[in-house]
């Protein structure tokens, strides 16, 4: 079970990456998604745009891929791992 966990704190944190600050292959997607209603456009945290907070997308990216590794009752520890990976990068 713990391989499962940790597969799945990195595949979180690389899809979250990927979804949140890469410019080059999300940002057509996301230019295409800030037409849509404005429901989405803002978080409680600091007040981005929804796609843009990682923390709130590793919670739903988290919780797809537990489910697909089929430990869905496992997705908020993945999701504090995640989070923990990005909170490490230095800029």
């Amino acid at each position: 079970m713990w391989q499962e966990i940790v597969i799945g704190s990195f595949i979180t944190y690389a899809v979250t990456l990927i979804l949140t600050d890469d410019k080059g292959i999300m940002n057509k997607p996301i230019r295409w998604l800030r037409t849509k209603p404005r429901f989405i456009e803002y978080t409680t945290f600091g007040q981005k745009w929804l796609p843009v907070c990682r923390f709130c997308v590793a919670f739903w990216v988290s919780l797809v891929v537990m489910s697909i590794i089929g430990l869905p009752e496992m997705f908020l520890v993945v999701y504090g791992i995640a989070y923990f990976l990005s909170t490490q990068e230095r800029r």
